[in-house]
């Protein structure tokens, strides 16, 4: 089965010094293992020895590609962002251009500068072709549904793609709850948590209604949102309808409900979370037109990630769907 891949990352040694960085000013230990970090950067970066012949093994005709995290999101001038923005995004350009039938881009943005952002986000979609952007959470503990973004939002409104939602380590103030247990961190628990209640703001804040053509995705299967939209759904309308603090009554002026924007606005994807029940739960709850396949490289495995969407337990118009004809007519490849 003939299959688009969305959340397909790559880096250079200038992002990865950016991720080390980053990761020291928010007060996490820098990588232990610097030959495996070396080799991971060398998996990233290459888009020929390691990528194509994965992606010709899993029947992967094509990847949007996209920076790891925190890509110059992690930079603290905003003036150096911007600049960084623009050389990575064309270098993401050149690379795509030997192999323009199999890959495809997601721009990289300075969100430090909501105006210049949305500005790189039209060259990259009109000069270079890219299919929408990928932001990685907040911008340096600012969240993406905060006003001084809607620029960005707005400008990808009117070039009709979507804005990728992806994890980003947390506010190192919120991580208390989980000392003790590092293991909770990451993928494994942290990022989703984040980056759902990232989308569920997003939602709240009015940008759908402000710019009803705005588009985002969310992976690893709506970061435990269908699994909880029926429960989020009823106690917001209690909250909004209930007496409750004046915050509520003068921010929210919903035109529709939460559900509605999730099935109108908003699209999930496969990547890193390869649960049939799950995948069922979210076709059923958003709708199979929603889901895109995503595997997460070079993070997740291809072969895991095929296998799960071919042999899963749903109706084959659903799996063609979700591995091939949804992203072809959301990102217009």
């Amino acid at each position: 089965m003939k299959k688009i891949a969305v959340e397909e990352h790559f880096s250079t040694f200038e992002l990865g010094e950016i991720r080390k960085a980053w990761t020291k000013r928010i007060g996490q230990d820098v990588e232990q293992n610097p030959e495996a970090g070396m080799q991971l950067v060398r998996v990233l970066s290459d888009f020929e020895s390691f990528r194509l012949p994965q992606m010709d093994a899993c029947d992967i005709t094509k990847q949007v590609v996209s920076t790891s995290s925190p890509s110059v999101q992690g930079i603290l001038d905003s003036s150096e962002a911007v600049e960084k923005a623009e050389r990575i995004n064309d270098l993401l350009y050149e690379r795509i251009q030997r192999h323009p039938d199999r890959f495809a881009g997601f721009a990289t943005l300075p969100m430090q500068a909501p105006k210049e952002a949305a500005s790189e986000l039209e060259r990259c979609v009109k000069k270079l072709g890219f299919k929408g952007a990928l932001i990685h959470g907040h911008t340096n503990f600012e969240y993406p549904d905060e006003q001084k973004f809607w620029p960005v939002w707005e400008a990808a409104a009117a070039l009709d793609v979507p804005i990728y939602l992806h994890p980003n380590e947390p506010d190192p103030k919120q991580t208390e709850l989980y000392r003790g247990y590092p293991e909770m961190r990451g993928a494994t628990w942290v990022w989703g948590i984040e980056t759902g209640t990232m989308a569920l703001r997003i939602v709240l804040s009015g940008i759908f209604d402000a710019f009803p053509e705005a588009k985002l995705i969310v992976g690893h299967l709506g970061e435990n949102i269908p699994y909880g939209l029926w429960r989020f759904q009823s106690h917001w309308a209690k909250a909004v309808s209930g007496g409750g603090p004046d915050e509520i009554k003068q921010r929210v002026k919903l035109k529709k409900s939460p559900t509605d924007y999730f099935r109108n606005n908003v699209w999930i994807t496969t990547s890193g979370n390869f649960s049939v029940p799950a995948l069922k739960c979210a076709a059923e709850v958003l709708g199979p037109e929603r889901i895109l396949f995503a595997v997460d490289y070079p993070f997740e495995e291809c072969a895991e990630a095929s296998d799960f969407i071919e042999n899963a337990d749903i109706p084959e118009r659903y799996k063609q769907m979700i591995c091939f004809d949804n992203a072809k007519e959301l990102l217009k490849l």
